[in-house]
């Protein structure tokens, strides 16, 4: 029976870069910032060449602070909520357990010191994601399953594509969402289409 099963404790390499790919690619925050941070930029240009003698020096100078403020400071502010999130989910999680069984009917999670356990039909997978070192699995648009590759104990990352292939329903467009970051070779090949993993 095809099926993969994936068991670890928390760890806060991979859940840190599982939050940084949702900011930057499934999240609308990030783009606020760009465009909040393009108004206020604009806001300076304009102020700077629109100076008139009645212009202070301040106003002007306030406006650049802001303008540096927003393209330097809130990256750094989103990292930094980014680190938080993952040290509050490691203390609650602590050395609790992770457990994902992946068949080709479910998707089932269970967390060592929690009652029962989440299973998920593969008809509530939004999207996956795969990348060097993880599996994303979005069961709706704000959370994931995160599967590290390191914690695979049976199956390999073949089986878990073709079951993501398989077992995922078809947007509108007849495909369904799932796309890897895999680093090419030099002959354009993904390392899974060259490995034996």
């Amino acid at each position: 029976m095809d099926r993969v099963i994936v068991k670890g404790k928390f760890d806060k390499n991979i859940n840190k870069k599982y939050y940084r790919f949702h900011a930057f690619h499934k999240s609308i925050s990030i783009y606020m910032v760009i465009l909040l941070g393009i108004a206020v930029l604009y806001m300076a240009i304009s102020t700077t060449l629109k100076a008139t003698a009645e212009t202070t020096s301040t106003t002007i100078i306030f406006t650049w602070v802001l303008a540096s403020f927003t393209f330097l400071f809130a990256p750094v502010l989103m990292l930094m909520g980014i680190n938080r999130n993952v040290s509050k989910e490691s203390k609650l999680r602590e050395d609790s357990l992770e457990t994902v069984i992946i068949t080709k009917a479910k998707i089932e999670r269970k967390i060592e010191g929690t009652d029962g356990s989440l299973v998920f039909g593969w008809e509530t997978i939004d999207s996956a994601y795969e990348m060097e070192d993880m599996f994303l699995l979005y069961v709706n648009k704000d959370a994931a399953i995160v599967l590290g590759k390191q914690y695979f104990i049976e199956g390999d990352n073949e089986i878990l594509r073709k079951m993501i292939n398989f077992g995922m329903i078809p947007g509108k467009k007849g495909k369904i969402k799932f796309k890897s970051y895999l680093k090419k070779n030099k002959k354009g090949l993904n390392n899974s289409e060259i490995s034996n993993d």
